[in-house]
């Protein structure tokens, strides 16, 4: 039998075929189309893997922007409390400087009527004592 006839019967022979393929090819080379297929089957679950983390992505990056924006909005009413409270403290300090004045004005006050009570406290005394001495001529 010629190469040409060898090659014919293992054409024609599926069996025979098989077993060439056996002896011929290496193992690698037979588990290919196996390793083929898993790699297919690998691809097509990281595609999907890939379209989930896109749709994930683009939800992150929706959230982000809204958290963005409330930030931003945070800070703009963070600066306005800042601007309400320095205008509260300017104006509690006014007010606190006009208290000091007035109990500086009281407490000036005060101890001008507790030196006139003073003197009233004498006043009444001598006149106290007077009257007294009245009351004994008098009899």
């Amino acid at each position: 039998m010629d190469a040409r006839e060898v090659l014919q019967a293992i054409e024609s022979d599926p069996v025979l075929r098989a077993e060439a393929r056996r002896v011929i090819l290496t193992d690698e080379l037979l588990a290919l189309p196996a390793l083929v297929q898993e790699n297919s089957r690998q691809i097509a679950e990281n595609s999907r893997q890939i379209a989930d983390n896109s749709r994930q992505m683009a939800d992150n990056s929706r959230q982000m922007a809204a958290l963005v924006a409330t930030a931003d909005q945070q800070r703009a009413e963070l600066a306005e409390l800042k601007s309400m409270f320095a205008r509260f403290m300017q104006g509690t300090s006014e007010v606190l400087e006009r208290i000091e004045r007035t109990l500086e004005d009281h407490t000036r006050i005060l101890g001008d009527h507790t030196r006139i009570l003073g003197d009233h406290t004498r006043m009444l005394e001598n006149h106290t004592i007077r009257l007294a001495r009245i009351e004994v001529r008098l009899g």
